[in-house]
C-alpha cells in the first residue's frame, strides 16, 4: 500500500500513514454516474479528450480512443447547423471553451459530449471568428441541451449566430 499524499510504502490495510499522518481509511468515493443514455442508438458522439486534447466522432463516450483515459461526468450539446446557400460547402469550426471541437457540415446534427459545467459554444469558418457565442450549462439534473446555428450574411463580412433551443426541436 502506498500513501497517497506522500508516496511512503506502508503496511496493507494502515489507518494512518506514518510518514506525513494521512488517514487512509476514509470513506469510500461513491463510484461516477455513467451518463444518460440520451443520445439515439446508432449516432455518432463527438468526443473531446480532457487528457490528450483527441476530438474523435465514436458510437460510445465511455473512454478516449486514442489514450483510454475514461470519460468525464457530463452530459449533451445537441447541435445543428441551420441550411443556408450561403457557406453551404464549408464546413464550420465548433469551438467550446476556446478549444477546437471539430466541425458541423451544413444540415448536419452533432451530438457533443462534454463535462459537466457551464461551457462557451462559438462556431466560426476560416478566417471569420465573428460570432453570438452562447453559455450552455449542463449539470446532472439537466444532461441535455440543444442549439442551433447558422451564417447570417453581412454587407462586408458575414457573421455566425447560435440560439439555444429545445432538443426536442433540434432534428436528430
Amino acid at each position: 500500500m502506498i500513501c497517497p499524499t506522500c508516496g511512503k510504502e506502508l503496511p496493507d490495510g494502515a489507518a494512518f500513514c506514518n510518514s506525513c499522518g494521512t488517514a487512509l481509511n476514509a470513506a469510500p468515493q461513491p463510484a461516477a454516474q455513467a451518463p444518460i443514455q440520451i443520445v439515439p442508438t446508432g449516432k455518432n458522439i463527438r468526443y473531446h479528450c480532457a487528457a490528450c486534447k483527441n476530438t474523435s466522432d465514436v458510437k460510445t463516450d465511455a473512454a478516449c480512443p486514442k489514450c483510454g483515459a475514461p470519460a468525464l461526468p457530463g452530459g449533451y450539446i445537441k447541435l445543428y447547423r441551420m441550411g443556408a446557400m450561403l457557406g453551404v460547402a464549408v464546413p464550420f469550426e465548433i469551438y467550446i471553451d476556446n478549444e477546437l471541437w471539430g466541425y458541423i457540415g451544413n444540415k448536419q446534427t452533432c451530438w457533443i459530449r462534454v463535462p459537466f459545467g457551464t461551457h462557451r459554444l462559438h462556431v466560426a469558418q476560416g478566417m471569420n471568428r465573428k460570432c453570438t457565442d452562447v453559455m450552455i450549462t449542463i449539470a446532472p439534473e439537466h444532461p441535455l441541451e440543444g442549439c442551433k446555428c447558422a451564417i447570417k450574411p453581412g454587407f462586408f463580412v458575414n457573421s455566425f449566430t447560435i440560439t439555444a433551443a429545445n432538443p426536442a426541436e433540434v432534428p436528430d
